[in-house]
């Protein structure tokens, strides 16, 4: 299965690996698909995820997932 990160993820310091096999901090064998597709916003807590959650690389991607899950 072929999976992208999405654009959450894409703007998240914690975010490693290539956009075919997205890896981060909070989920090192995977990132879950609920976060992975943006339905559940990852500023919250998500099971298992070590305690770590979206850190946004830039003030863009900080506006960027307020508006993202402001909409949901």
């Amino acid at each position: 299965m072929v999976s992208l990160a999405s654009p959450i993820c894409g703007g998240c310091a914690h975010l490693h690996g290539d956009l075919l096999d997205p890896k981060c901090d909070a989920f090192p064998s995977g990132i879950p698909w609920p976060v992975l597709l943006s339905e559940r916003d990852h500023r919250m807590p998500y099971a298992d995820d070590l305690g770590v959650r979206f850190e946004p690389k830039t003030p863009k991607d900080a506006e960027y997932a307020e508006e993202m899950f402001r909409m949901s």
